[in-house]
């Protein structure tokens, strides 16, 4: 605690003096340099709500550098400044200054989330035409989070469509259609409606759905027949169904609505292959100006890389160390609650230990109580066996030593040798016959095993040899699982357990 009031009392000593660099730092020439690049970002703010980007490039660069002195102290001005001049540098095809502009643009800390938007928007756009889509679609995430930061729903439904475009263009098409579905359901712009429909039309051309391309595409065109895109989706459609008339005519139509270098690149080639109406000096030059625009679009590729693998670097910076001393206030105060909650978790585990060491003894008391009360029990019952153990055997050398007993042995079943002999075996023989391998004849010579009479005798009453009886007996013995010890023995210790 005293460590930390010694550095809030510091901090709170050279905060005066740090306003005070600050403001020697501000010159009148300064305030006058900023004073004109907010004029210059007011006259961009008039045409953009015109739809026009500003032009004046001296002008632009000029903002960015005297804004860009103070970044968080003009943070939503630089913004700006940065946005529209990378906005005009992209627009003259200088990819990399643009994108190192826009980059600087987010690492600024300002509350303009539309112009945030927009910036991430423009450098998806740049790795879009690099063939990057999945940095492209990471671009125009941040930049649907700025503009749902902004509540500016129709921004935030157009960078959601660019998602669902990026996505298309990686060949996922559940997950667009999915983004697609989501923006038709939250808005009724008809513009941005009108891009899901393009999308659309793309997406099934791109898998081989022509019908499906062909009604999207249709869809579109009712609502804006001169839509280059639409247009261009219905000529590739149909020149993929080997339809060329149809394919020239929407070639033909996309032609006189468009600029782009690839969409005229895909033109010219339908209109060389399918259009059957032109002479082969035409087709020759359509082949030639294709040929011219692809050479101008490996030129715009390589700068269109270099700008991307310049993003790329961006993002596999290490932190800014600025957010250093919120980083080392954040450690302090973690670790002042850390000391205390260990204090306070000491105590508490010495509490813990001392009563579970109480209730372990209280346990091992418990434990012996139970163990002697155990033991008691099993001499008892040992006891007892031991005495039905000299029952049983008294009434067997009784049943041994009778004279007319051999005689009444000779019986079909073990039930009625036991209705003969004497009831108590009643009980054995219903165990034994609950395991498994033993028949009625095993039974009889358990009975007879256990009355203690001889193999001699035994061959004598099942009738039988006294070499099968030996036979007999050891099989007996292995279906109960005597484990070596003596047959008669076992079942005499079976029957006390019962009769207990």
């Amino acid at each position: 605690m005293a460590i930390k009031g010694t550095i809030s009392g510091l901090f709170c000593q050279l905060l005066p003096l740090l306003a005070l660099v600050a403001c020697a730092s501000c010159t009148p020439a300064d305030d006058n340099s900023v004073q004109e690049a907010c004029a210059v970002l007011r006259t961009a703010d008039s045409l953009r709500a015109q739809g026009v980007l500003i032009d004046d490039s001296t002008a632009l660069a000029r903002a960015v550098t005297v804004l860009g002195r103070h970044p968080r102290r003009h943070a939503d001005d630089y913004v700006r400044a940065c946005y529209y001049y990378g906005c005009l540098l992209r627009s003259r095809n200088n990819y990399i200054a643009a994108m190192q502009t826009f980059i600087n643009a987010a690492h600024t800390d300002a509350r303009d989330h539309t112009i945030l938007g927009q910036t991430y928007c423009n450098m998806g756009v740049i790795c879009y035409q690099e063939g990057n889509f999945q940095l492209a679609f990471e671009m125009h995430t941040l930049s649907a989070q700025q503009h749902k930061l902004a509540a500016d729903s129709v921004r935030y439904n157009y960078a959601l469509y660019e998602m669902a475009y990026a996505l298309m263009k990686q060949h996922k098409k559940d997950s667009a259609m999915c983004v697609l579905a989501d923006i038709e359901k939250n808005t009724s712009d008809s513009y941005t409606l009108s891009l899901v429909n393009l999308t659309k039309a793309s997406l099934y051309r791109d898998i081989q759905q022509y019908d499906s391309a062909l009604y999207y595409a249709d869809k579109e065109l009712t609502l804006n027949p001169e839509e280059a895109t639409g247009l261009m989706v219905k000529a590739q459609s149909f020149s993929l169904l080997g339809i060329k008339d149809s394919a020239a005519y929407y070639a033909r139509l996309a032609r006189k609505h468009t600029s782009s270098w690839d969409n005229l690149i895909n033109i010219y080639y339908i209109l060389a292959h399918d259009d059957n109406t032109i002479d082969e000096e035409t087709r020759q030059q359509y082949h030639a100006d294709r040929a011219d625009l692809q050479t101008l679009t490996k030129q715009r590729q390589g700068r269109l890389a270099q700008a991307v693998m310049l993003l790329r670097q961006d993002m596999e910076k290490k932190p800014d160390y600025r957010w250093l001393y919120a980083i080392a206030l954040t450690i302090l105060i973690i670790s002042v609650v850390g000391i205390s909650v260990l204090l306070f978790t000491r105590r508490h585990r010495a509490l813990v230990r001392q009563q579970r060491l109480e209730e372990q003894n209280r346990l091992e008391r418990q434990l012996q109580n139970t163990q002697k009360a155990i033991a008691e029990n099993e001499q008892n019952l040992a006891a007892r066996n031991k005495a039905l153990c000299k029952e049983i055997e008294s009434v067997c050398g009784r049943l041994a030593q009778a004279g007319d007993i051999r005689s009444e042995l000779h019986w079909n079943s073990y039930e009625q040798m036991c209705s003969v002999i004497n009831r108590l075996f009643y009980h054995l023989a219903d165990r034994l016959r609950q395991t498994d391998g033993m028949g009625e004849t095993d039974i009889r010579l358990c009975i007879l095993v256990l009355i203690g009479f001889t193999h001699e005798e035994i061959a004598d009453i099942l009738p039988c040899s006294q070499k099968s009886v030996k036979t007999m007996k050891r099989r007996t013995a292995m279906k109960l699982g005597t484990n070596g010890r003596d047959l008669r023995m076992f079942l005499l210790k079976m029957t006390a357990n019962m009769s207990a």
